[in-house]
């Protein structure tokens, strides 16, 4: 059986994004922002814990499973944005999970 506990947001630094929108005409400022190092970029996903039980014995192997993930992100993007963007990717996750079967840990409550 494999079981998950609680999915979790991680950010990572995404330190070769595509930056080519701010060459556009309207970006000059946004652009001399990045020059300037007053934003960033990252990348946010989910991930969790994956038990995976073996045989018929108490002993389990952790795993973290990760979702894809969504890079680019400007780091000055608003907290509501980013819990977006997480909630993409938690969606995203559970798909994964579900495909390979695992439940989570609260379900197997006796």
């Amino acid at each position: 059986m494999i079981r998950y506990e609680e999915i979790v947001m991680e950010t990572l630094p995404d330190p070769c994004p595509d930056t080519s929108y701010l060459e556009q005409e309207g970006f000059e400022e946004r652009m001399q922002e990045l020059q300037d190092d007053r934003f960033g970029f990252m990348g946010i996903r989910a991930s969790c814990t994956l038990h995976i039980g073996i045989g018929q014995s108490d002993h389990v192997i952790l795993h973290c499973f990760k979702s894809p993930g969504i890079w680019a992100v400007e780091t000055d993007s608003s907290p509501e944005y980013i819990q977006e963007l997480f909630e993409d990717e938690k969606t995203i996750l559970l798909t994964m999970l579900d495909a390979i079967g695992c439940q989570h840990e609260a379900h197997n409550a006796s």
